[in-house]
């Protein structure tokens, strides 16, 4: 596949997404009438858990580290199974204090302490930017791999550029508290579902290049079940379960589409079983493709690769062409959501403040106008900072070790 037709594909596909959120937010209160189908797209939205580290990054973890891959899922379905009653508690302060952000709410439980405010955004920035970028690697690595050609910084600026467009139209639209961004919302919700199709492609792929019966298989079997044996369990392994399980609601993302987006205080206690079988199936999912990459690739590539890599070993364009577009809908999702995030972090905890000391007497509008111009130009610079450290990171570095 060329190039230019890998990029025409991905181009595509945000295309689409800006089409589906400027049709959503043109409906309005059109859509409010259609409870179900908001809560299932608020559901799905969830997934943005789900990054570019699960759909390429989770099966190379699966092949190098066996264990290590799965408590990033497990950890988060136990507490999304075992504890509806801390999730209950939590979305009920969040609501209490409304907390538009992750930021917000902590400061909030230490009596909205301005300093603890500004250290959790600092750190959440320190942690996030490296996260987008590499979203941003993910995205020029996977149409390098399909196109078979190198350099491709430029993709990689034009998306970083497209992604900070659609926060900007989509996700920093008002600059009021309660403003919630329905268009963003169904297009998350619509990415999850791309995301979750291509991966079960590219497995109904490796179940057909397996046979069964072959020594071949037999020994990728038995070369997996290596990387799982009990043995091979670590305090590694605990602590990436640790990560995990507060991962699910404390990151900036997960925080703001979870319990910002929320309607009601109780809709991530009504969605806890279908995220939970969301995460589920994206680990299933993930091990009839490491197998068939062990077995059929033979260490021709590395495992990171696999999911691009099958469907062309096949001779599945069609096949390649979804696992392309999962894999840029997986980091789509989380570079917008993120930096729409940190956007209000950064405005509401860092920049504003300061603005504020020198403007006491402007009217609301004006300040709701430069609060907005502050996010805006937040989200532009993260991306920056993101773009600039994805130029910077190594093609050849394992996903799954830059997410951790």
């Amino acid at each position: 596949m060329e190039l230019r037709t890998a990029a025409l594909l991905a181009l595509a596909l945000i295309l689409v997404l800006f089409v589906l959120a400027a049709w959503v937010e043109a409906r309005g209160a059109r859509l409010d009438r259609h409870t179900r189908l908001r809560h299932a797209t608020y559901t799905l939205a969830l997934g943005v858990y789900c990054t570019s580290w699960t759909f390429y990054g989770a099966v190379g973890s699966a092949v190098r580290d066996g264990w290590n891959y799965l408590p990033i899922y497990a950890a988060p379905i136990l507490l999304l199974i075992a504890a509806p009653r801390f999730l209950q508690r939590l979305a009920e302060a969040v609501a209490e204090e409304q907390a538009a952000t992750v930021s917000d709410f902590i400061a909030a439980r230490f009596g909205h302490d301005v300093v603890i405010a500004r250290l959790v955004t600092v750190i959440a920035l320190l942690g996030t930017i490296p996260y987008v970028a590499l979203q941003l690697r993910s995205i020029g690595t996977a149409l390098s791999v399909v196109s078979g050609q190198s350099g491709t910084s430029g993709v990689m600026i034009a998306a970083a550029m497209l992604l900070a467009l659609f926060a900007i139209l989509f996700g920093v639209r008002r600059f009021e508290l309660a403003g919630r961004s329905e268009g963003l919302l169904y297009a998350i919700g619509l990415e999850s579902v791309v995301k979750l199709v291509a991966l079960a492609v590219v497995a109904g792929v490796a179940f057909m290049l397996l046979d069964w019966a072959a020594p071949a298989t037999e020994a990728g079997l038995a070369e997996l079940g290596n990387r799982f044996d009990p043995a091979r369990l670590s305090s590694e392994t605990l602590v990436i379960a640790l990560i995990s399980i507060f991962a699910i609601i404390a990151l900036p993302r997960q925080f703001y589409m979870a319990l910002v987006e929320a309607r009601a205080p109780d809709d991530l206690v009504r969605a806890r079983f279908g995220l939970a079988a969301y995460l589920g199936v994206m680990a299933l999912l993930v091990l009839p493709i490491a197998l068939a990459g062990i077995v059929v690739l033979d260490g021709r590539t590395s495992p990171d690769l696999y999911v691009l890599q099958l469907p062309e070993e096949a001779g599945y364009r069609w096949a390649m062409i979804a696992a392309l577009l999962g894999g840029i809908a997986a980091a789509a999702s989380m570079a917008i959501v993120d930096s729409t995030a940190l956007s209000t972090m950064v405005s509401n905890d860092l920049i504003f403040p300061t603005l504020m000391r020198g403007a006491r007497r402007a009217e609301a509008g004006a300040i709701g106008r430069r609060m907005l111009a502050v996010r805006r130009g937040s989200v532009l610079g993260i991306m920056v900072l993101a773009l600039a450290w994805a130029l910077l990171v190594s093609p050849t570095d394992s996903l799954a070790s830059i997410g951790l």
